[in-house]
């Protein structure tokens, strides 16, 4: 039986955002505490950062040892002296991978969610200015010459990458897959395996009572909505989201009710986007809501859009359609792939198809066709993802053939 050393370093330092990644690990986390054959494990997390202390209680019933550290070149270290056999990171992206020597023996296994920083590393736009000034910083390096920022992007994801001899690369896409096999020919095909982000944990549940009391706190009706998430990171691209919306209200077209709002989920300081936008009554922008409130606006919007530039997986869509809701998504990186034939699809680039696609989700038998293969293919994907979760965990724990 292998003697596991998780990294929960990606839960740490992240403040109310949680990503798909987070999320991830967490699920991933709770499978393995449950495991009543793992003993003699433990997990690792820098000891200068907040930490979920709900979780820790978790570790510290099933009697797991907790290393604090101040960097990750300590773990070589603690491996050594506490005999592990398997490192699990669920989000080895940090460059200080590089400066690990693990024993010959021990095996690594990292989860990649995509290659974002490879891929996007020549992305930026005019409305970069439009975002919180703590984002800005993403487009940085708009200055760089090109070759020069694609060679760094992929020279920090290979240093993580190339840290370990002894891996398993676990990736959640095809998408992911062969573009890591791209930009990494040193690769070899066998060492990286498909397994679908898992569904995500939902330790909550409200009435229709406190339904409807928060829709009417944002002063919205159930199904007269637009939703569009993570406003302030310009890599989720939800300017021309918006920008397409007020677009289509400035053509007051019949077909979209009166009362239709918009309503935009992340964004402290609105201020610099209602400059670009005439329709301003019609959007409800709000900071990041949590948890239970999220899925209340997944379940009630007419259409959730998702602009994103790229994705490795791509939760979000997954989430608002397991409430039958109507998605609206960009067709790149893995979107597609995972989303099927259960959402509209736009090129992310392009305003004028973005407000084409929000134009189709109020034709009733466009609308019918896509709740209906929803119905018809999401088990199939979250069936995969169940079943590439088991399989995981066998690959951690040691007893996959």
């Amino acid at each position: 039986m292998e003697r596991v050393l998780f990294d929960y370093t990606y839960y740490q330092g992240r403040g109310n955002y949680i990503g798909g990644g987070e999320e991830y690990g967490n699920v991933i986390l709770d499978k393995l505490l449950g495991d009543k054959k793992l003993k003699h494990c433990g997990v690792f997390c820098y000891e200068n950062k907040d930490i979920d202390y709900s979780e820790v209680l978790k570790i510290k019933e099933k009697g797991w040892k907790i290393h604090c550290i101040r960097d990750l070149r300590n773990i070589s270290k603690v491996v050594r002296e506490n005999k592990y056999s398997t490192l699990y990171s669920p989000l080895p992206y940090d460059t200080k991978w590089r400066g690990m020597n693990l024993p010959e023996q021990c095996r690594f296994i990292g989860t990649f969610h995509g290659l974002r920083t490879v891929e996007t590393s020549l992305l930026y736009d005019d409305e970069i200015k439009f975002y919180n000034n703590e984002h800005v910083n993403d487009a940085k390096n708009i200055y760089v010459s090109e070759d020069e920022k694609k060679y760094k992007a992929i020279t920090e994801y290979g240093m993580a990458l190339n840290a370990f001899r002894n891996r398993k690369i676990i990736v959640v896409s095809e998408h992911t897959k062969f573009a890591m096999l791209y930009y990494y020919p040193d690769i070899r095909h066998e060492e990286i395996e498909v397994l679908y982000s898992p569904p995500k944990l939902l330790d909550f549940s409200w009435d229709i009572g406190y339904e409807n009391k928060f829709l009417k706190s944002l002063d919205v009706e159930a199904n007269k909505y637009g939703l569009i998430i993570s406003a302030d990171k310009y890599i989720k691209n939800p300017i021309r989201a918006i920008i397409a919306y007020d677009i289509l209200f400035k053509k007051k077209l019949k077909v979209i009710p009166k009362e239709y709002k918009v309503v935009v989920i992340g964004y402290k300081n609105p201020e610099r986007i209602l400059e670009r936008i005439c329709n301003k009554d019609r959007f409800i922008f709000t900071n990041y809501v949590d948890s239970s409130e999220l899925e209340i606006l997944y379940k009630n919007a007419q259409l959730f859009v998702y602009p994103s530039f790229n994705e490795g997986f791509g939760y979000p869509p997954l989430e608002a359609m397991k409430y039958g809701t109507l998605c609206a998504c960009s067709v790149n990186s893995s979107i597609s792939e995972i989303c099927r034939d259960m959402a509209l699809y736009f090129n992310p680039y392009l305003i004028d198809e973005i407000a084409i696609r929000i134009l189709q989700s109020f034709d009733d038998k466009i609308v019918k066709e896509k709740k209906a293969n929803i119905k018809r293919s999401l088990p199939l994907v979250v069936e995969r993802q169940r079943r590439d979760l088991k399989r995981l965990i066998e690959i951690i724990i040691g007893e996959a053939s």
